[in-house]
This record gives C-alpha cells, structure tokens and sequence, in this order.
C-alpha cells in the first residue's frame, strides 16, 4: 500500500532523481534537506499509517529518457493504484508546503422558523469557494495533473482554505465534513471557459457516461499548461488506455473511433483565435485533424 503526490515543480526542481545519485538517494536517512512539499506529504503518508509514497521526481531518473518513458507508460496504474493521492494544490513549487495559511469563507448559520419556534437550520457558504480553492489551484492548471487527479480512487488536496476529500462517492471538506453541496461544486464564473468540474473523478466501470465524460475532460485538459508541448499526447496517455478498456473503443490521438465523425466537430477556442497567430504546434505532437495539433483550449 502507498500514496502519491501531486505537485508543481516551478521553474527550477532542485531535489530530483538523476543517474549520478543512486548511492545518495539510497543513503538518505534526514527530511531536512527536501523541499517542504515533501516533507508535509511524507508526514501525512505517515500520520494516516502508511510507510511508502510514490513522488515524480524522486522515482523516475529525471535524466534518462529511456526510463522516462517507461515510467510515463505506467503513470495510469500508479496512480490508479495509489491508496490516496496527496496535492498540494496551491504550492507553486516545492518550497510552500502543503500546509499554507488558510482563508476559509465564514460559514454563517441561520435559525428559520415561525414565531419562536425554530423550524430548522440553514447554513450560508460562498458559492465560489469550491471552484477558488480547487479549480483555480495552481496545481489544477497543470496538463499532467489532469489525469493524475482523473485515475486516483481518493484524493486530499490542500488548498488555501483546508482540505479536501475526494473519491466516487463523495467530495467534502473540513467546511463541509458530511459533503460540499453540488451547487458549489458546479459553479463557475461566465468567464470561465473550461466545464464545471464537479466531481474530479470518473467512473471507468460505467461506459455509458465515459463519453460525454471525455468530451468535458477535452474541453478542460486543452486549456492546461505544458512545459514541453511534445507532452499533450503522452500527458493524457495513461487515463486514455483506462478509458479504452472500459469503453472497448479505438483511441485516435485524443478522438474515440465509435463517436470520430462527431468528435472531429472541434474548434478552437474563439478568444484564442482572436489573439493568437499561430495555434498550430510547431513539432508533431498528432495529426492536424485532432484537437492535441494545437495549441490551446478547444
């Protein structure tokens, strides 16, 4: 049994596997010289009764492409696989933590009633503060991240106003213990291009919602950030074979062969269009007839 963690690199990654560091690495007893990311993400590993953690940069050498790509190939059953996948969601690279100060909403309760007699409670929450804390979490903007947050069974994310619990069956937060209410976890502002989010993860058992499913995951993933844009397929790989199993469908380069004639109706995010020059990704990343050729949200 192990945990994951999911986390922004930012622009300089200090502590990370390379070949030249095996012996370091197996020699190392002190937490003290890792970035505070880790550190917390270990304490919680530890504090929930686990002894193993699975991080990106400490497990695949960061300087040997060839076991970059076979650890990429298993990125879907190691998250997959994961007890619970730990994020810190609002540290921009590995120095903040996962703990950082918190600015939760006030939850203000009412007491509703005739008279005197109270008929029941009534609790009034921002409803906003789902999509603030998770939605736009650094973390969350991540292409990588997508998918990583798609194929855990269980998620807790630390965001800038507590945590949050995530799995199929529910989505709380130390706001909301018993579960936050489907209207915050489906709003979003009219600016916002991306679908809402509700739920992070998906069914793989139910084929039947997997491909409007999909169709929401594009619209969402094609806006997200990618260091290296040759990644937009790879990046996606994983949740894609796990989609392919349960759906016993072709995958065409982020297209599903039973749904391609209505699937091949994308189109550039108009906005986009307006501003950019070029959408076209210089290198192959796909054919041009799929949405993963551009540059941008879809």
């Amino acid at each position: 049994p192990y945990f994951t963690l999911s986390h922004c690199w930012g622009t300089s990654q200090r502590t990370c596997l390379m070949s030249n560091a095996f012996r370091a690495f197996a020699d190392f007893t002190s937490f003290s010289g890792l970035p505070k990311t880790y550190q917390h993400a270990f304490l919680v590993t530890f504090s929930l009764g686990y002894r193993f953690i699975w991080i990106d940069s400490l497990c695949i050498v960061q300087d040997d492409e060839e076991d970059w790509k076979a650890q990429a190939s298993m990125m879907s059953s190691v998250y997959k696989g994961a007890c619970c996948n730990i994020a810190a969601t609002w540290a921009p690279n590995g120095d903040w933590g996962c703990f950082i100060p918190t600015r939760a909403s006030p939850l203000i309760t009412l007491d509703l009633g005739l008279g005197q007699a109270i008929a029941y409670k009534v609790s009034l929450a921002a409803s906003n503060q789902y999509y603030d804390d998770l939605v736009e979490a650094p973390l969350n903007q991540r292409a990588w991240v997508v998918q990583e947050r798609y194929l855990a069974r269980k998620q807790l994310s630390f965001t800038r106003s507590g945590a949050y619990w995530e799995c199929h069956e529910l989505v709380a937060s130390e706001q909301f213990p018993t579960g936050v209410p489907k209207e915050s976890r489906d709003f979003r502002p009219y600016s916002h291009a991306g679908p809402p989010t509700g739920k992070p993860t998906v069914n793989l058992d139910d084929p039947i919602t997997l491909q409007a499913a999909w169709v929401a995951l594009v619209d969402f993933y094609s806006g997200c950030q990618l260091t290296k844009l040759s990644d937009k397929t790879v990046a996606l790989a994983g949740l894609a074979e796990e989609v392919r199993r349960a759906m016993e469908d072709e995958y065409l380069a982020g297209l599903w062969k039973k749904d391609l004639v209505k699937q091949l109706c994308w189109a550039t995010d108009f906005d986009v269009r307006r501003r950019a020059k070029r959408l076209r990704i210089p290198t192959f990343v796909a054919p041009t007839w799929s949405w993963m050729s551009v540059d941008g949200p879809v």
